[in-house]
This record gives C-alpha cells, sequence and structure tokens, in this order.
C-alpha cells in the first residue's frame, strides 16, 4: 500500500503534544493496626509524596497568599489539629506577601491549633508573609540563611478587583486590621505601638541575621537544625 501527501508543498499539520510531567513518586507510610487480639501490627502502605507530606504536617506556600491558598491552608490544619492536636505542624514558606486579611486568618488559626506551629522561611518572605514567619511558635521560627524578610506598614485592600464605595464600616474595619498587625508586631519585637508604626512607616527590608536580632524570628536554618525540625512530631507536655 502507497501513501502519499496530496498537497506536499503543504506543510504537514500537527497537534502539540502536551507538555511531559514527572511523575509523582510514591512512599511507604508505616500505620500500626490493631487485630482481635488486640496485638498491634505495624502496616505499610504506599501513598503519594504529597499526601504523605500532608499527613506529617509539613505545609507549604511558595507565593502570594490569597484566598485560595488561605482557604487550603486553614481547612488542613485545623482537619489534622482534629485528628490527633498533639502533633506538630511544619510550616515552609516563601511568600513575598499577597492579603493581609489572608494572612492574619492563617497567624490567628496558627495560635488556635494545640500543636506546635514550626515556621522555616526560605527565600523572601514581605508583608503578609513576614507576618506568618513570625507567628510561629516561639523558639521554633526559623529562616534560612540566605532567606530574606520585609515588614512595612500594614495595607489593605479588601475591595481591590472591585468597584464599591467604601463605608465608614469598611474604613473601621480596615483600620483594625492595621492596628491590630501593628499591635501583634510590637508585643512580638519588643517595641512601643508608637516605635513600631514609626518603624514601618518605610518598608523595612532584613537579612536572616538582621531578622534574628529583632526578633522576627528565633534561629537561622542549618542542616542540623532542619533534621531537629522534622524529627519533632510531638507537642513537649508542659
Amino acid at each position: 500500500m502507497c501513501f502519499f501527501n496530496p498537497n506536499p508543498n503543504k506543510e504537514k499539520e500537527t497537534t502539540p503534544s502536551p507538555t511531559p510531567t514527572l511523575p509523582i513518586p510514591k512512599v511507604p507510610f508505616w500505620e500500626i493496626e490493631v487485630n482481635e487480639e488486640n496485638e498491634e501490627k505495624e502496616k505499610i502502605t504506599w501513598i503519594e509524596l504529597y499526601q504523605h507530606l500532608f499527613l506529617g504536617r509539613f505545609i507549604f506556600l511558595g507565593k502570594p497568599i490569597d484566598a485560595q491558598s488561605t482557604t487550603h491552608i486553614v481547612k488542613s490544619m485545623i482537619h489534622l489539629d482534629q485528628q490527633d492536636a498533639e502533633m506538630n505542624f511544619k510550616f515552609f514558606m516563601h511568600c513575598r506577601g499577597g492579603s493581609l486579611i489572608g494572612g492574619i486568618s492563617v497567624y490567628d488559626v496558627m495560635q488556635y491549633v494545640t500543636g506546635d506551629v514550626t515556621t522555616v522561611g526560605v527565600g523572601l518572605n514581605a508583608s503578609a508573609g513576614a507576618f506568618m514567619l513570625h507567628g510561629g511558635t516561639v523558639g521554633k521560627r526559623f529562616i534560612g540563611k540566605h532567606g530574606r524578610a520585609m515588614i512595612h506598614q500594614p495595607f489593605v485592600a479588601i475591595f481591590e478587583k472591585r468597584r464599591v464605595r467604601l463605608t465608614v464600616e469598611d474604613a473601621q474595619y480596615m483600620n483594625h486590621l492595621r492596628n491590630y498587625v501593628a499591635e501583634i508586631y510590637a508585643r512580638n519585637l519588643r517595641l512601643s505601638p508608637d516605635r513600631m508604626y514609626g518603624k514601618i512607616e518605610r518598608d523595612v527590608h532584613l537579612t536572616s541575621k538582621q531578622a534574628l536580632h529583632v526578633g522576627l524570628v528565633d534561629q537561622v536554618l542549618d542542616k542540623d537544625k532542619l533534621k531537629v525540625i522534622i524529627a519533632d512530631t510531638r507537642k513537649n507536655p508542659s
């Protein structure tokens, strides 16, 4: 059988193939099962990497926080806290800002859950990202050696995607959020609210050492500390 092109001068039309994606590896997950004789038996289940990290309470944020990422983080933390209130969270973030309301929502939930919340800042964490970074459990707030942070005057753009007329209540709410963030910073960084407002009148860029010095974080991350973070699974009894 002979195949030929009836239009030899016309280039062959091809459908572009989709961009290939790397397969997500599966990893072992160990569980303890109790049989009818009340004997414990170890069971190994192979699950996807993302599910394994989720069950290990590793949370990742690698973009400016928005409504979608806020909802995902808040739901995950509340669900996992209900499953086992004594397990700790590890929150790795590279958040260049985003929604202040979203950042405050995540910060508040971090204070509500029972387990400790270790925050690890990698890359740049600015504005709402810096606020969440410093909201971890005291003593467990880390920043990478080459990480950066930026804090500034709290700014709220509630209706940035809608053209509406702001009411007095809206203005009061925005002012309340600004004061809330400034007061939290002032308390945790051991400054008066007036001094805090003066300090963040402009953007304040911090290296990892400077973030440690002002009290935004507690430690600068290294290889040994990362191993400790990963192994820190359960809340120490007080």
